[in-house]
């Protein structure tokens, strides 16, 4: 079976979703302050941020998605940008 590939604006997205419904905002919202308790937008932060990063990397020319911790590889995100 195929799995369904998603990419990094669905993800994104998705996030975006939870995070408003975790504190009754609208999703189709543009702007929005969420609570300290909303876990879902410590992870879309999150989520953001490393997709930034991803393109900033892959502008400088780097190998986007090698992940790096204590000078060693450990791992490596498969995803593209969309």
């Amino acid at each position: 079976m195929a799995r369904a590939e998603q990419t990094v604006g669905d993800v994104l997205a998705k996030l975006w979703q939870q995070a408003c419904r975790y504190d009754g905002i609208d999703p189709t919202s543009r702007f929005a302050v969420f609570s300290d308790e909303n876990p879902y937008a410590r992870l879309h932060s999150s989520a953001v941020q490393q997709a930034f990063d991803r393109a900033a990397e892959w502008r400088a020319g780097g190998y986007v998605g090698l992940a790096i911790r204590g000078g060693r590889a450990v791992g490596t995100v498969c995803c593209r940008m969309g």
